[in-house]
């Protein structure tokens, strides 16, 4: 789905060291790689960027995804802290020093918020493509979209036939949790600028695919 991970450096250098999220983009890359051209992402109103996601999801989905990169993706979750602490200009190892279970909700904390929106993309991004291959594979295949078996695919369409959309997701809400699925496709919106228009409908008119809004968090 993605190919490379790589952003404007310029966008995000009042955010963050490039030091730090140059290293968690490179570990990510190493692990998986999301179809991704070099675009700024523009998104409509039904399609949530990664950090809001955090804030709408069940709280035991969001520790989830963290225990999971805690336990399986273990360089990974050592750089997000890293990128998270120097964007708030911390120390890491402050945050290092803590029980594991003070870091993973410190983390959790801080991917809520608009300010660490590329970190939080990172970690769904990566946790899609390790913990739900098969849900990735399963969704391409039925946009007839060519893939390898990491779920990773070189070229995605400019369009998305409605027909095979709308009966991919619905066989995959049938057998998965809906959340995860929801996770999915609003994370795949965001490898077009503006999404896919065919996506966006399915979204607007299928309740199990939306998330209720609810108010940025504050910073931890």
């Amino acid at each position: 789905m993605i190919k490379s991970l790589r952003r404007d450096k310029n966008e995000f250098k009042e955010k963050m060291s490039l030091e730090n999220i140059d290293a968690l983009s490179s570990l990510i890359k190493n692990e998986g790689r999301f179809y991704n051209s070099n675009h700024l992402t523009v998104y409509p109103l039904s399609m949530k960027p990664a950090y809001k996601l955090f804030q709408q999801m069940k709280p035991e989905t969001a520790l989830a995804i963290v225990q999971y990169l805690r336990d399986e993706q273990r360089e990974v979750y050592k750089a997000t802290i890293r990128s998270i602490a120097t964007n708030r200009k911390l120390r890491p190892i402050i945050i290092q020093r803590k029980p594991a279970s003070d870091q993973i909700d410190w983390i959790l904390k801080n991917v809520r918020m608009r300010g660490s929106a590329e970190v939080a993309t990172q970690m769904l991004q990566l946790w899609l493509l390790k913990a739900h291959t098969s849900l990735l594979n399963r969704f391409l295949d039925g946009l007839g979209v060519e893939h390898d078996e990491t779920g990773a695919a070189e070229d995605l369409p400019d369009t998305l036939d409605p027909e095979k959309l709308e009966k991919t997701v619905k066989e995959l809400l049938g057998d998965t949790d809906p959340e995860v699925v929801r996770i999915y496709l609003h994370i795949f919106q965001g490898q077009k600028s503006g999404g896919w228009s065919e996506l966006t409908d399915l979204i607007e008119k299928t309740p199990e695919l939306q998330f209720a809004a609810e108010a940025e968090a504050e910073p931890a």
